[in-house]
Protein backbone atom coordinates (compact mmCIF):
# COMPACT_ATOMS: atom_id res chain seq x y z
CA UNK A 1 0.00 0.00 0.00
CA UNK A 2 3.04 2.30 0.50
CA UNK A 3 4.93 1.64 -2.59
CA UNK A 4 1.14 2.48 -4.17
CA UNK A 5 0.62 5.58 -2.24
CA UNK A 6 4.13 6.66 -4.08
CA UNK A 7 2.96 5.68 -7.31
CA UNK A 8 -0.58 7.56 -7.00
CA UNK A 9 -0.99 9.95 -10.28
CA UNK A 10 -2.28 13.56 -9.59
CA UNK A 11 -5.69 13.92 -9.55
CA UNK A 12 -7.01 10.45 -8.78
CA UNK A 13 -7.77 9.42 -5.62
CA UNK A 14 -6.34 6.66 -3.72
CA UNK A 15 -8.98 4.47 -3.34
CA UNK A 16 -10.06 4.79 -7.13
CA UNK A 17 -6.24 4.40 -7.71
CA UNK A 18 -5.85 0.77 -5.73
CA UNK A 19 -9.14 -0.57 -7.51
CA UNK A 20 -7.61 0.29 -10.88
CA UNK A 21 -4.52 -1.53 -9.85
CA UNK A 22 -6.41 -4.53 -8.79
CA UNK A 23 -5.03 -3.92 -5.53
CA UNK A 24 -8.89 -4.12 -3.94
CA UNK A 25 -11.79 -5.02 -4.78
CA UNK A 26 -14.55 -2.38 -4.89
CA UNK A 27 -16.57 -4.74 -1.85
CA UNK A 28 -13.42 -4.08 0.22
CA UNK A 29 -12.94 -0.77 -0.65
CA UNK A 30 -16.38 -0.41 0.42
CA UNK A 31 -16.17 -2.08 3.68
CA UNK A 32 -13.56 -0.21 4.37
CA UNK A 33 -14.67 3.11 4.16
CA UNK A 34 -17.65 2.32 6.08
CA UNK A 35 -15.44 1.03 8.88
CA UNK A 36 -13.32 3.95 8.42
CA UNK A 37 -16.51 6.08 9.10
CA UNK A 38 -17.66 4.16 11.75
CA UNK A 39 -14.51 4.92 13.69
CA UNK A 40 -14.66 9.01 13.15
CA UNK A 41 -18.17 9.07 14.32
CA UNK A 42 -17.31 6.79 17.01
CA UNK A 43 -14.78 9.26 18.43
CA UNK A 44 -16.72 12.56 17.74
CA UNK A 45 -19.46 10.89 19.92
CA UNK A 46 -17.05 10.04 22.42
CA UNK A 47 -14.07 12.54 22.93
CA UNK A 48 -14.68 16.57 23.65
CA UNK A 49 -13.85 18.74 20.95
CA UNK A 50 -15.86 20.87 18.31
CA UNK A 51 -17.43 20.08 15.30
CA UNK A 52 -18.31 22.07 12.67
CA UNK A 53 -20.45 21.75 9.35
CA UNK A 54 -19.44 23.91 5.90
CA UNK A 55 -22.67 24.50 3.95
CA UNK A 56 -22.45 24.66 1.03
CA UNK A 57 -19.31 21.88 0.18
CA UNK A 58 -20.31 18.99 -1.69
CA UNK A 59 -18.40 15.03 -2.75
CA UNK A 60 -17.17 14.90 -5.56
CA UNK A 61 -18.53 13.59 -8.78
CA UNK A 62 -16.01 10.30 -8.40
CA UNK A 63 -16.75 9.83 -4.30
CA UNK A 64 -17.53 6.35 -3.02
CA UNK A 65 -21.26 7.16 -1.50
CA UNK A 66 -21.79 4.39 1.70
CA UNK A 67 -24.41 1.97 1.66
CA UNK A 68 -25.21 3.24 5.04
CA UNK A 69 -28.30 5.65 6.54
CA UNK A 70 -27.29 7.96 9.18
CA UNK A 71 -29.07 6.14 12.06
CA UNK A 72 -26.93 2.96 10.84
CA UNK A 73 -23.77 5.05 11.03
CA UNK A 74 -24.47 6.26 14.49
CA UNK A 75 -25.42 3.30 15.79
CA UNK A 76 -22.95 1.42 14.54
CA UNK A 77 -20.24 4.33 16.05
CA UNK A 78 -21.77 3.40 19.46
CA UNK A 79 -21.62 -0.18 19.43
CA UNK A 80 -17.79 -0.11 18.65
CA UNK A 81 -17.17 1.87 22.31
CA UNK A 82 -16.05 -0.11 24.70
CA UNK A 83 -16.14 2.16 27.79
CA UNK A 84 -19.40 1.14 29.48
CA UNK A 85 -19.34 4.57 31.50
CA UNK A 86 -18.81 6.73 28.24
CA UNK A 87 -22.10 4.77 26.97
CA UNK A 88 -23.73 6.29 30.09
CA UNK A 89 -23.03 9.09 29.08
CA UNK A 90 -25.03 9.26 26.20
CA UNK A 91 -27.80 7.56 27.67
CA UNK A 92 -28.17 10.54 30.79
CA UNK A 93 -29.71 10.22 33.69
CA UNK A 94 -32.49 8.01 35.05
CA UNK A 95 -35.44 9.55 33.27
CA UNK A 96 -38.41 8.31 31.78
CA UNK A 97 -37.53 5.86 28.52
CA UNK A 98 -39.73 7.13 25.69
CA UNK A 99 -40.39 5.98 22.02
CA UNK A 100 -39.47 8.76 19.11
CA UNK A 101 -42.71 11.07 18.62
CA UNK A 102 -41.54 12.29 15.20
CA UNK A 103 -42.51 9.63 13.09
CA UNK A 104 -39.29 10.19 10.25
CA UNK A 105 -36.96 8.86 13.29
CA UNK A 106 -39.42 6.20 14.53
CA UNK A 107 -39.50 4.74 10.84
CA UNK A 108 -35.82 5.28 9.78
CA UNK A 109 -34.27 2.75 8.12
CA UNK A 110 -32.12 0.76 10.28
CA UNK A 111 -31.17 -2.51 11.14
CA UNK A 112 -31.25 -3.32 14.80
CA UNK A 113 -29.43 -6.13 16.86
CA UNK A 114 -31.65 -8.45 19.15
CA UNK A 115 -31.14 -6.30 22.34
CA UNK A 116 -32.00 -3.28 20.34
CA UNK A 117 -34.75 -4.26 18.99
CA UNK A 118 -36.27 -6.12 22.22
CA UNK A 119 -35.39 -3.34 24.07
CA UNK A 120 -37.15 -0.85 21.62
CA UNK A 121 -40.22 -3.15 21.72
CA UNK A 122 -40.10 -2.47 25.71
CA UNK A 123 -40.73 0.94 25.48
CA UNK A 124 -43.87 2.82 26.83
CA UNK A 125 -42.76 5.63 28.24
CA UNK A 126 -43.96 4.51 32.06
CA UNK A 127 -40.34 3.54 32.71
CA UNK A 128 -37.39 4.99 33.71
CA UNK A 129 -33.48 3.88 32.69
CA UNK A 130 -33.32 1.90 35.76
CA UNK A 131 -36.62 0.25 35.68
CA UNK A 132 -36.53 -0.51 32.27
CA UNK A 133 -33.58 -2.61 32.58
CA UNK A 134 -34.95 -5.07 35.19
CA UNK A 135 -37.37 -5.91 32.55
CA UNK A 136 -34.53 -6.71 30.51
CA UNK A 137 -33.43 -9.90 30.66
CA UNK A 138 -29.60 -9.34 29.76
CA UNK A 139 -26.53 -7.85 30.92
CA UNK A 140 -25.81 -4.55 32.00
CA UNK A 141 -23.18 -3.81 29.83
CA UNK A 142 -25.12 -4.82 26.96
CA UNK A 143 -28.27 -2.95 27.98
CA UNK A 144 -26.60 0.20 28.59
CA UNK A 145 -24.69 -0.11 24.85
CA UNK A 146 -28.36 -1.21 23.20
CA UNK A 147 -30.13 2.25 25.47
CA UNK A 148 -27.62 4.11 23.83
CA UNK A 149 -27.50 3.37 20.32
CA UNK A 150 -31.23 3.65 20.26
CA UNK A 151 -31.18 7.09 21.91
CA UNK A 152 -28.32 8.40 19.40
CA UNK A 153 -30.40 7.65 16.48
CA UNK A 154 -33.54 9.24 17.82
CA UNK A 155 -35.67 6.23 18.28
CA UNK A 156 -35.95 6.47 22.12
CA UNK A 157 -35.81 10.01 24.16
CA UNK A 158 -35.30 10.33 27.72
CA UNK A 159 -37.66 12.60 29.19
CA UNK A 160 -38.22 13.90 32.75
CA UNK A 161 -41.97 12.77 32.66
CA UNK A 162 -44.46 10.06 32.72
CA UNK A 163 -46.33 9.32 29.78
CA UNK A 164 -49.17 8.51 31.33
CA UNK A 165 -50.19 9.23 34.67
CA UNK A 166 -53.95 9.89 34.69
CA UNK A 167 -55.97 10.56 37.42
CA UNK A 168 -59.26 8.33 37.79
CA UNK A 169 -62.58 9.73 35.52
CA UNK A 170 -65.43 10.53 37.15
CA UNK A 171 -68.46 7.61 37.80
CA UNK A 172 -70.92 7.54 35.18
CA UNK A 173 -73.88 5.48 35.65
CA UNK A 174 -74.18 3.24 32.60
CA UNK A 175 -77.07 0.71 31.77
CA UNK A 176 -75.27 -2.90 32.10
CA UNK A 177 -75.41 -5.01 28.75
CA UNK A 178 -77.72 -8.16 28.57
CA UNK A 179 -75.45 -11.01 29.26
CA UNK A 180 -75.83 -12.57 26.26
CA UNK A 181 -74.37 -9.55 24.44
CA UNK A 182 -71.50 -9.09 26.97
CA UNK A 183 -70.72 -12.95 26.10
CA UNK A 184 -70.69 -12.29 22.60
CA UNK A 185 -68.16 -9.47 22.73
CA UNK A 186 -65.64 -11.99 23.91
CA UNK A 187 -65.72 -14.47 21.49
CA UNK A 188 -63.29 -14.31 18.14
CA UNK A 189 -64.11 -16.22 15.40
CA UNK A 190 -62.20 -19.25 14.47
CA UNK A 191 -60.61 -17.45 11.21
CA UNK A 192 -59.68 -14.44 13.97
CA UNK A 193 -58.39 -17.09 16.40
CA UNK A 194 -55.87 -18.99 14.04
CA UNK A 195 -54.91 -14.90 12.75
CA UNK A 196 -54.04 -13.31 16.26
CA UNK A 197 -51.84 -16.99 16.98
CA UNK A 198 -49.96 -17.06 14.06
CA UNK A 199 -49.20 -13.23 14.35
CA UNK A 200 -47.79 -14.14 18.17
CA UNK A 201 -45.52 -17.08 16.68
CA UNK A 202 -44.32 -15.19 13.89
CA UNK A 203 -43.26 -12.61 15.71
CA UNK A 204 -41.15 -14.40 18.04
CA UNK A 205 -39.30 -16.72 15.12
CA UNK A 206 -39.34 -14.26 12.10
CA UNK A 207 -36.07 -13.04 12.80
CA UNK A 208 -34.67 -16.47 13.13
CA UNK A 209 -35.76 -17.48 9.48
CA UNK A 210 -33.41 -16.62 6.76
CA UNK A 211 -34.45 -13.76 4.31
CA UNK A 212 -35.99 -16.13 1.76
CA UNK A 213 -38.31 -18.35 3.86
CA UNK A 214 -39.27 -15.07 5.17
CA UNK A 215 -41.22 -14.65 2.35
CA UNK A 216 -41.73 -18.67 1.67
CA UNK A 217 -39.51 -18.88 -1.18
CA UNK A 218 -36.35 -20.68 -2.04
CA UNK A 219 -33.00 -19.14 -2.76
CA UNK A 220 -33.78 -19.44 -6.68
CA UNK A 221 -37.28 -17.22 -6.22
CA UNK A 222 -37.14 -14.76 -9.63
CA UNK A 223 -37.51 -11.09 -8.64
CA UNK A 224 -40.94 -10.86 -9.92
CA UNK A 225 -41.82 -13.62 -7.21
CA UNK A 226 -40.18 -11.98 -4.45
CA UNK A 227 -41.62 -8.65 -5.12
CA UNK A 228 -45.13 -10.42 -5.51
CA UNK A 229 -44.82 -12.12 -2.03
CA UNK A 230 -43.54 -9.09 -0.49
CA UNK A 231 -46.50 -7.29 -1.71
CA UNK A 232 -48.85 -9.75 -0.11
CA UNK A 233 -47.54 -10.30 3.34
CA UNK A 234 -46.64 -6.48 3.59
CA UNK A 235 -50.25 -6.04 3.40
CA UNK A 236 -50.97 -8.88 5.44
CA UNK A 237 -49.28 -7.84 8.54
CA UNK A 238 -49.15 -3.88 7.91
CA UNK A 239 -48.97 -2.11 11.31
CA UNK A 240 -52.28 -0.78 10.53
CA UNK A 241 -54.03 -3.61 10.90
CA UNK A 242 -53.78 -3.27 15.10
CA UNK A 243 -56.78 -1.28 14.15
CA UNK A 244 -58.79 -4.22 13.67
CA UNK A 245 -60.69 -5.65 17.29
CA UNK A 246 -58.70 -9.25 17.29
CA UNK A 247 -55.36 -7.58 16.77
CA UNK A 248 -55.45 -4.51 18.74
CA UNK A 249 -53.18 -5.69 21.34
CA UNK A 250 -50.23 -7.21 18.90
CA UNK A 251 -49.28 -3.56 17.29
CA UNK A 252 -45.64 -4.36 18.52
CA UNK A 253 -45.92 -7.68 16.89
CA UNK A 254 -47.37 -6.17 13.74
CA UNK A 255 -43.99 -3.76 13.45
CA UNK A 256 -41.68 -6.69 14.54
CA UNK A 257 -42.74 -9.08 11.63
CA UNK A 258 -43.11 -5.37 9.02
CA UNK A 259 -39.61 -4.66 10.02
CA UNK A 260 -38.05 -7.94 8.99
CA UNK A 261 -39.79 -8.51 5.90
CA UNK A 262 -38.82 -4.62 4.70
CA UNK A 263 -34.94 -6.00 6.06
CA UNK A 264 -35.08 -9.13 3.81
CA UNK A 265 -36.69 -7.22 0.62
CA UNK A 266 -34.06 -4.44 1.36
CA UNK A 267 -31.06 -6.87 0.81
CA UNK A 268 -32.81 -9.55 -2.30
CA UNK A 269 -34.52 -6.77 -3.97
CA UNK A 270 -30.65 -5.46 -4.99
CA UNK A 271 -28.69 -7.46 -6.68
CA UNK A 272 -25.65 -7.21 -5.82
CA UNK A 273 -26.66 -7.36 -1.58
CA UNK A 274 -28.69 -10.67 -2.90
CA UNK A 275 -25.32 -12.09 -4.35
CA UNK A 276 -23.25 -11.36 -0.90
CA UNK A 277 -26.37 -12.58 1.01
CA UNK A 278 -26.64 -15.91 -0.86
CA UNK A 279 -22.73 -16.23 -0.35
CA UNK A 280 -23.20 -16.14 3.12
CA UNK A 281 -26.14 -18.42 3.50
CA UNK A 282 -24.71 -21.07 1.25
CA UNK A 283 -21.94 -20.91 4.34
CA UNK A 284 -24.22 -21.11 7.26
CA UNK A 285 -26.02 -24.26 6.30
CA UNK A 286 -24.10 -26.27 8.01
CA UNK A 287 -25.64 -24.77 11.52
CA UNK A 288 -27.70 -26.57 13.18
CA UNK A 289 -31.05 -25.03 13.83
CA UNK A 290 -32.90 -27.52 15.55
CA UNK A 291 -30.65 -27.45 18.53
CA UNK A 292 -30.56 -23.23 18.93
CA UNK A 293 -34.33 -23.10 17.95
CA UNK A 294 -34.95 -25.92 21.00
CA UNK A 295 -32.76 -23.15 23.00
CA UNK A 296 -34.30 -20.36 22.27
CA UNK A 297 -37.75 -21.98 23.40
CA UNK A 298 -36.58 -23.15 26.53
CA UNK A 299 -35.16 -19.59 27.42
CA UNK A 300 -38.68 -17.94 26.82
CA UNK A 301 -39.87 -20.42 28.88
CA UNK A 302 -37.63 -20.00 31.37
CA UNK A 303 -38.53 -16.10 31.24
CA UNK A 304 -42.28 -16.28 31.16
CA UNK A 305 -42.00 -18.22 33.86
CA UNK A 306 -39.99 -16.19 35.89
CA UNK A 307 -41.77 -13.07 34.65
CA UNK A 308 -45.29 -14.38 36.09
CA UNK A 309 -43.71 -15.31 39.53
CA UNK A 310 -42.13 -12.13 39.58
CA UNK A 311 -45.37 -10.42 38.89
CA UNK A 312 -47.21 -11.79 41.33
CA UNK A 313 -45.38 -10.82 44.35
CA UNK A 314 -45.40 -7.21 42.72
CA UNK A 315 -49.15 -7.30 42.54
CA UNK A 316 -48.88 -8.79 46.31
CA UNK A 317 -46.60 -5.42 47.15
CA UNK A 318 -49.04 -2.55 45.11
CA UNK A 319 -46.78 -2.53 42.42
CA UNK A 320 -48.98 -2.67 39.89
CA UNK A 321 -47.21 -1.04 37.32
CA UNK A 322 -44.37 -3.03 36.84
CA UNK A 323 -46.48 -6.14 36.99
CA UNK A 324 -48.25 -5.33 34.00
CA UNK A 325 -44.73 -4.77 32.16
CA UNK A 326 -43.49 -8.28 33.25
CA UNK A 327 -46.74 -10.05 32.59
CA UNK A 328 -47.28 -8.38 29.07
CA UNK A 329 -43.84 -9.98 27.95
CA UNK A 330 -44.80 -12.98 29.18
CA UNK A 331 -48.03 -13.47 26.97
CA UNK A 332 -46.21 -11.87 24.53
CA UNK A 333 -43.97 -14.68 24.37
CA UNK A 334 -45.99 -17.12 25.63
CA UNK A 335 -49.99 -16.41 25.86
CA UNK A 336 -51.93 -18.86 27.99
CA UNK A 337 -55.61 -17.90 29.33
CA UNK A 338 -54.35 -17.78 33.02
CA UNK A 339 -51.25 -15.42 32.16
CA UNK A 340 -53.97 -13.31 29.97
CA UNK A 341 -56.42 -13.47 32.62
CA UNK A 342 -53.99 -12.36 35.59
CA UNK A 343 -53.09 -9.62 33.18
CA UNK A 344 -56.56 -8.32 32.98
CA UNK A 345 -57.39 -7.85 36.33
CA UNK A 346 -54.05 -6.60 36.61
CA UNK A 347 -54.75 -3.51 34.17
CA UNK A 348 -58.94 -3.35 35.48
CA UNK A 349 -56.80 -1.50 38.62
CA UNK A 350 -55.76 1.66 36.09
CA UNK A 351 -58.96 2.89 34.28
CA UNK A 352 -57.10 4.36 31.60
CA UNK A 353 -56.25 0.44 30.96
CA UNK A 354 -59.78 -0.76 30.76
CA UNK A 355 -59.57 -1.50 26.99
CA UNK A 356 -56.77 -3.26 27.13
CA UNK A 357 -57.59 -5.34 29.96
CA UNK A 358 -60.77 -6.39 27.79
CA UNK A 359 -58.93 -6.93 24.84
CA UNK A 360 -56.37 -9.52 26.84
CA UNK A 361 -59.54 -10.58 28.45
CA UNK A 362 -60.83 -11.79 24.92
CA UNK A 363 -58.02 -13.16 23.91
CA UNK A 364 -58.01 -15.46 26.75
CA UNK A 365 -61.20 -16.43 26.62
CA UNK A 366 -60.72 -17.20 22.58
CA UNK A 367 -57.70 -19.33 23.44
CA UNK A 368 -59.91 -21.54 26.08
CA UNK A 369 -63.07 -21.12 25.90
CA UNK A 370 -63.68 -23.57 28.44
CA UNK A 371 -61.42 -21.74 30.97
CA UNK A 372 -64.66 -20.30 33.00
CA UNK A 373 -62.42 -18.36 35.20
CA UNK A 374 -62.20 -15.76 32.57
CA UNK A 375 -65.87 -15.22 31.99
CA UNK A 376 -66.79 -14.49 35.42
Amino acid sequence: MAIALLRQPDGVRFGAFLVQEGLLGPEALTEELEALSVGIVSHMLMEPGEWKYFDGEKLPVDAVSLDMTTASLLAAAVREVADEAHLRKLVGGDGFVWTAQDALLLYQQLRLTPQEGYLLSRVDGTSTVTQLQRLAPMPPGEYVRALAALSVTGLLEIRPASATRPLAPAEVETPSAPKSEAEEALQYSPQEQREYAEVIKLAAEIRHHDYYKRFGLSPGATQDQLHSRYLEFVKLYHPDRARETHLTSLRNELAEIYSALQEAYETLGHSERRTRYERTLAASHNVDTSQAEERRRSARGEVVDANVNRAKELLRAGDVGMAVQLLDQAVRLNPTAETLLLLARAEFKNPMWSQRALDHLKHAVALAPEFTEAWL
